[in-house]
């Protein structure tokens, strides 16, 4: 399967500097939005590292979600859903 929103190299750059804000200042989450396209990030720290979720949807027919583990520094695309799926 492939995300229903693709990240491209700017967005990266975003979730890389906000992950290294969020590990300077100590706090465990943060989120933001791309309101030109109705998309939104929500960066979470666990056990196991940072865990992105790409959200789409509130104002659309069918909602998204792709889910993401970022290990080393690296975005790894783990699944997505829909709200006709598993969410």
């Amino acid at each position: 399967m492939t995300p229903y929103y693709p990240l491209d190299s700017t967005t990266h750059h975003i979730i890389a500097e906000l992950i290294a804000t969020c590990t300077k200042l100590n706090l465990g989450n943060v989120s933001f939005s791309y309101y030109r396209d109705e998309v939104d990030f929500y960066l979470t720290e666990n056990k196991k590292g940072w865990e992105l979720t790409v959200s789409q949807g509130k104002h659309r027919q069918v909602a998204t979600r792709d889910v993401y583990r970022v290990v080393g520094g690296k975005i790894e695309y783990r699944y997505s859903e829909s709200d006709g799926g598993r969410f």
